[in-house]
């Protein structure tokens, strides 16, 4: 008799497992993890990294080139020297051979070149008064490099661009210069992430059953989940599959665990064991998902833990002294 329960529970929780329903309470129905993604380029060799000639308006230069500054170093990939701007000359390739040949002097790795270019379209003031025929446009154009500094080899080039097409005033931009700074910022931010190791969230899906059997582990694995705390999630939804071992559900969401935890093997086994019991897309997408974290996690560990192409200069600092970078203006 005992027997024949378990089977018919057995069979119940394959049916309930087929549907993925959302949480009647309100609550989130998705968890956060954090993936890796690394750098667009191959940084092999390239661990310390000069921020040198950053172009355009006179307006826009200095600060742009304190945000590069900053968001470089806030990224901890590189070991960033700031050896002030390089001087202006009007051949371009005697411009980059100055700034190589700084670079070659200070011993680092590579260097990082950016132009940013801005297209308005803001009306025309007759007396005072602005009058315009349509929406305002804002375009800025972020086109950046990072250069071997050994070699002189382009290691990594990419344009990006952001627009503003709209009116002007609540509850977007206040003006043209307001909108300018955002876009600008938005471009050095995809520059930036492009040539570096990023930890970005990635929304995952939860699931749960219509059955009570091993329902409560779920929702408690999904409660921990939410929050970010993975280990208790794993434990609970371990539970869960132990009570009820053919659970899709369960089986899913311990490969969630597993995937947040960077244990891709048994992340991909979970999700497998979820998938021959259910034909629901969530279980396929899991398992296409986990494909791409685990390739980016090993590239980009590879890449955080990347050679020195070259000796580095034990007396270059990645701070240098004002007499230091004043040679190079």
């Amino acid at each position: 008799m005992f027997s024949k329960f378990c089977a018919l529970r057995s069979l119940l929780a394959i049916v309930g497992s087929l549907v993925v329903i959302p949480w009647l309470s309100g609550c989130a129905t998705t968890a956060t993890l954090q993936t890796l993604v690394p750098a667009d380029f191959d940084v092999q060799g390239i661990e310390s990294l000069a921020v040198m000639e950053i172009a355009g308006p006179e307006e826009m230069v200095p600060q742009l080139r304190q945000q590069s500054l900053e968001a470089l170093r806030q990224s901890n990939f590189y070991q960033v020297v700031d050896p002030g701007p390089p001087p202006q000359l009007a051949d371009a390739d005697q411009q980059r051979e100055v700034m190589l040949t700084a670079a070659r002097r200070l011993g680092v790795d590579a260097i990082f070149t950016a132009e940013v270019q801005r297209r308005l379209k803001v009306g025309t003031e007759f007396g005072g008064v602005r009058i315009q025929f349509g929406d305002s446009e804002v375009h800025v154009q972020l086109s950046f490099r990072v250069i071997d500094a050994r070699s002189g080899q382009v290691r990594h080039e990419q344009t990006v661009t952001e627009s503003f097409v709209g009116e002007f005033g609540p509850p977007g931009f206040e003006n043209a210069e307001a909108a300018t700074e955002r876009l600008t910022a938005d471009c050095l931010q995809q520059a930036i992430r492009s040539i570096v190791v990023t930890r970005q969230p990635l929304e995952v899906p939860l699931t749960s059953t219509i059955w009570p059997w091993g329902r409560e582990h779920l929702e408690q694995g999904n409660r921990a989940a939410r929050k970010g705390s993975w280990p208790v999630a794993r434990q609970a939804w371990q539970q869960a599959v132990q009570t009820e071992p053919a659970s899709a559900a369960a089986l899913y969401s311990l490969g969630l665990a597993c995937e947040a935890e960077h244990d891709y093997e048994r992340a991909r086994h979970w999700y497998t064991q979820a998938r021959q019991h259910s034909d629901s897309k969530i279980y396929q997408e899991a398992l296409q998902r986990v494909q791409l974290t685990e390739a980016g996690y090993q590239l980009a560990t590879a890449q955080s833990t990347r050679p020195r192409g070259a000796r580095q200069n034990p007396s270059i600092s990645a701070n240098p002294r004002p007499s230091e970078a004043g040679r190079l203006r």
